[in-house]
């Protein structure tokens, strides 16, 4: 527990992620670069729904967990209020990446063609965006928005933005469940659009920092609309081909779609992440906690 808040302790911290991962070392990330000093990257956090940020809490974790985490530019406002998506969100991409700027994009209304409107028409928008929220496939509006939004990120890549987004917490299933009778898995969007980069979660293999495993609550799977794209075209083969795969039953989900996450990181609930919230820290888990962390 090399944070200092005893409500930390057993949960992953910064310096988890950092001996993990092989991040900066505790003393380098402490210490943020000068204000003289060139630096071309930058990233950003979406909110939605009324999930706003307390400063106070950004500067309690600092100070227990030794991390510089602060915010450098705010888009659509914020209120000192707690929100536990949005703390989480802010205090582990910074962990990982304190000397990076960071930008928090706020929508009151969780509208994914406004919020990557809005930051792919920025005049100077962050490189990298962290998006923990999303819903089944089943769940959008329609095909047709999903296929408008889909253009969207497409627009928003070929600005150099690269768009991450958590994979979701609820296994193959999605929110919908699988059903009792004619069980069916759900894929998650935008996990599944083929436009971005899909995030899942995992748990240490045992009680000690190192190998990991997947995690069965973290949404993975293949999309129902959107089929393979040629960049994973060759792994998705491999992997059905593969005699260990052991594969459901094939009613259940699609071979033919695009499969997700494409990458994991810690974020079961073996593994939950401890965050200030509400001025007390607590563990916080799921592929949230993943997503902002890679």
């Amino acid at each position: 527990n090399a944070c200092d808040a005893f409500g930390c302790k057993g949960f992953v911290t910064p310096q988890v992620l950092a001996q993990r991962y092989k991040l900066p070392n505790e003393t380098a990330a402490a210490k943020p670069l000068p204000s003289s000093a060139p630096t071309t990257n930058t990233m950003a956090v979406a909110e939605f729904q009324f999930q706003y940020f307390r400063p106070a809490d950004l500067a309690s974790f600092s100070s227990a967990c030794h991390r510089p985490v602060v915010v450098d530019k705010i888009i659509g406002g914020n209120r000192p209020t707690a929100g536990v998506e949005s703390e989480l969100d802010i205090e582990y991409i910074k962990s990982v990446a304190p000397d990076v700027p960071l930008t928090v994009v706020y929508k009151s209304s969780y509208s994914l063609l406004a919020w990557v409107a809005e930051i792919t028409e920025l005049a100077d928008p962050p490189y990298v965006h962290s998006v923990s929220y999303g819903n089944d496939e089943a769940q959008q509006s329609s095909e047709e928005f999903m296929v408008a939004a889909n253009t969207a990120f497409m627009k928003a890549g070929l600005r150099g933005l690269s768009i991450l987004f958590a994979s979701g917490d609820q296994g193959v299933c999605g929110r919908e469940g699988c059903g009792i009778i004619l069980k069916k898995f759900h894929p998650d969007f935008p996990a599944a659009s083929p436009y971005i980069t899909a995030v899942g979660g995992t748990n240490f293999f045992t009680d000690s920092i190192g190998e990991e495993e997947a995690w069965k609550e973290s949404g993975g799977g293949f999309s129902n609309t959107f089929g393979i794209p040629d960049y994973q075209k060759d792994a998705v083969a491999a992997y059905l081909a593969a005699p260990d795969a052991d594969l459901p039953p094939k009613a259940m989900w699609n071979s033919t779609g695009r499969g997700y996450p494409d990458v994991s990181a810690l974020g079961g609930v073996k593994t939950p992440y401890c965050v200030c919230t509400s001025g007390r820290f607590a563990g916080v888990a799921g592929t949230s906690a993943s997503c902002p962390g890679v």
